[in-house]
């Protein structure tokens, strides 16, 4: 019972593949053996008309395929737009805040205010970055998470974790198309913090 019911319908699917290739491997030899019976005049009649159709399915095929992909390609780009524009969002209302977040007392620097994030938010921002983080993005991201893990609690932030930020923004910015040419380091820094330099010179 369990068989007809859950087993059948993938063993009709193999039988009918597993036909499908039986029959496409002897109509293949029957064919290759009439060409080679026949003279080369008659073989090159024979290939020339098969190969404009084959050459016209093979086309609809690509373009099909390469469509799709641009369409996936799109749809995506436009989840991630989405998804980083509230990534970043979060991120820098907290380091632009004065205050830090509701009911706790504000960080000194930019940097405690990025590792209090990064531990607050681990775990949706996770979640999210395995649905729609490129591969560098999370590189990125998981360097700046170690980097802010590795400071005993109660001990001011290693300040080098606004750099591995702004790894994660070059990151962002390459996955979703711009380019980072001509951009110094502390460049995109400068945009939020505004001492920034005081520490990059010191760094």
């Amino acid at each position: 019972m369990l068989f007809f019911r859950y087993l059948l319908p993938y063993a009709l699917v193999v039988g009918v593949i597993g036909g499908l290739g039986v029959g496409a491997f002897l109509l293949t030899r029957e064919l290759v053996g009439a060409l080679a019976g026949m003279s080369t005049e008659a073989r090159a009649a024979i290939l020339a008309a098969l190969a404009t159709p084959i050459v016209a399915i093979l086309s609809v095929v690509a373009t099909h395929f390469y469509a799709r992909k641009r369409e996936i390609a799109a749809a995506q780009l436009a989840r991630k737009t989405e998804f980083y524009g509230d990534f970043l969002e979060e991120y820098f209302e907290l380091l632009t805040s004065p205050t830090g977040k509701k009911g706790t007392k504000p960080s000194k620097t930019a940097a405690d205010e990025l590792q209090r994030k990064m531990l607050d938010h681990a775990s949706k921002t996770a979640r999210r970055l395995i649905l729609w983080g490129g591969w560098k993005t999370i590189q990125c991201y998981l360097a700046m998470r170690n980097l802010a893990a590795e400071t005993p609690e109660g001990e001011p932030s290693n300040p080098n974790i606004m750099l591995r930020f702004e790894d994660l923004l070059h990151a962002i910015r390459k996955e979703l198309g711009h380019p980072n040419r001509g951009l110094a380091r502390g460049d995109l820094l400068r945009l939020f913090i505004t001492d920034i330099d005081s520490f990059l010179g010191g760094s």
